[in-house]
């Protein structure tokens, strides 16, 4: 999940995680994390926590110095308010360039994608759509990418969290986090 935490959204995501049972990685953005940081405070149990930037910002568009502050400061945040030390970086939108990594390296940070997006304009009035096109789109090793705040397509999509769950495991689909998915990814073999 991306963008939070906000109060209702990310609590429901959350909730239906839990009563799944499903672990999940949330990529928060530091300045929604400082604002609402009892939101998951107590919850994140199996869940992993990644660094979303500060303040969402595009780090393709900004210099090696700034986009080092911004994964920084969130960083910081992520630490004082969960006492976890995050590892994984997922830019906003996707969009990076050579200083996102470089700053991304120097923080020790690993840079994560993904690889199907729950929610899709197209099917934000059609709930059932968006559950069964990530049911019959999913494969083994992929990164489903949620987000607990935003447009009405998103919210749609995290009250068909249970649904999608339930599809999934019917599949065979198991939930893990991104850092326990990269652990168990076969390395390629070296000659």
């Amino acid at each position: 999940f991306d963008d939070g935490p906000k109060p209702r959204w990310t609590s429901l995501a959350l909730d239906a995680l839990a009563e799944a049972k499903a672990p999940a990685t949330f990529f928060v953005v530091g300045e929604q994390l400082r604002d609402h940081a009892d939101v998951i405070k107590g919850r994140m149990g199996p869940h992993e926590i990644g660094n979303h930037t500060w303040s969402h910002d595009d780090l393709s568009l900004l210099g090696f110095d700034q986009a080092r502050r911004s994964i920084g400061r969130a960083h910081e945040t992520i630490e004082q308010v969960t006492g976890r030390t995050p590892t994984l970086l997922r830019p906003p939108w996707g969009r990076l360039g050579g200083t996102t990594l470089r700053a991304a390296a120097e923080l020790d940070y690993d840079v994560a994608l993904w690889s199907l997006l729950i929610q899709d304009r197209r099917y934000s009035h059609e709930p059932d759509e968006i559950a069964t096109r990530v049911i019959q789109q999913a494969r083994p090793g992929m990164i489903v990418l949620g987000h607990d705040i935003g447009a009405p397509s998103r919210h749609v999509a995290i009250q068909q969290l249970p649904r999608i769950i339930r599809g999934l495991r019917d599949r065979g689909l198991e939930f893990v986090t991104v850092s326990e998915l990269r652990q168990s990814a076969p390395r390629p073999k070296s000659e």
